[in-house]
């Protein structure tokens, strides 16, 4: 299922354009040929193909509150693209939290997780690089990407300084939902991983995730 999926993306662009809106909240044409640096009637075309075999759709976005003028068209993902991102709720994930509910009582799945995630831990603390909270932030994010996480950090100024781990996917989301004792371990292993607390916060738009977790220096 996945090779004839990808088949149908194998085209300029098109994987390109996936993944940027993806890694925000919904785009318009003129925001992609913006951040890919293409024109305008190209960015449209292949969103319009797109859409034809079902991996975007549109909805009229609002305008930013102080601005004028009409909603306008933004592009979202549709749910049949999530094959091209990981996804750890698979069946065979699935099933094995089931069993192990099933031998060893209700909490276990969640026990499971979270010793996952202790390991985890010692995995980025070893391979974690940087002598301040920033570069640290930036080799985190950097292996996250690896793993499958899309995400980013951001070093603001405005209105103080922050540095953020901006996250747009994270394939453990369905798992943490069905125990979210695991979520909340995994912000936990974030902050022994990098060595500072952190808050989070989420924000859904069409369909689409954006996770800000703010670093905080102990």
């Amino acid at each position: 299922m996945f090779l004839r999926e990808l088949r149908k993306i194998a085209r300029p662009h098109w994987f390109d354009i996936l993944f940027t809106i993806k890694r925000s909240t919904g785009l318009s044409v003129t925001e992609l040929s913006k951040v890919m640096k293409m024109s305008y009637m190209g960015v449209k075309q292949h969103c319009d193909d797109l859409e034809k075999i079902g991996l975007l759709d549109t909805w009229r976005r609002p305008r930013e509150e102080g601005s004028s003028g009409r909603p306008e068209k933004a592009y979202r993902l549709t749910p049949r693209a999530n094959i091209f991102f990981p996804n750890f709720d698979n069946e065979f994930t699935t099933s094995i939290l089931a069993a192990v509910k099933d031998a060893f009582g209700g909490n276990a799945p969640e026990k499971l997780i979270i010793s996952y995630l202790n390991n985890t831990v010692r995995y980025y603390q070893h391979h974690i690089k940087g002598t301040n909270l920033l570069e640290r932030a930036t080799s985190f994010a950097i292996i996250r990407n690896r793993e499958g996480f899309l995400c980013v950090c951001e070093n603001t100024q405005d209105p103080t300084p922050r540095v953020l781990i901006v996250e747009y996917h994270n394939p453990l989301k369905e798992i943490f939902e069905k125990y979210p004792a695991a979520l909340r371990m995994e912000q936990t292993m974030m902050e022994h991983s990098l060595g500072c607390s952190l808050s989070r916060k989420e924000k859904q738009i069409s369909g689409l995730t954006r996770t800000v977790l703010t670093l905080i220096e102990n």
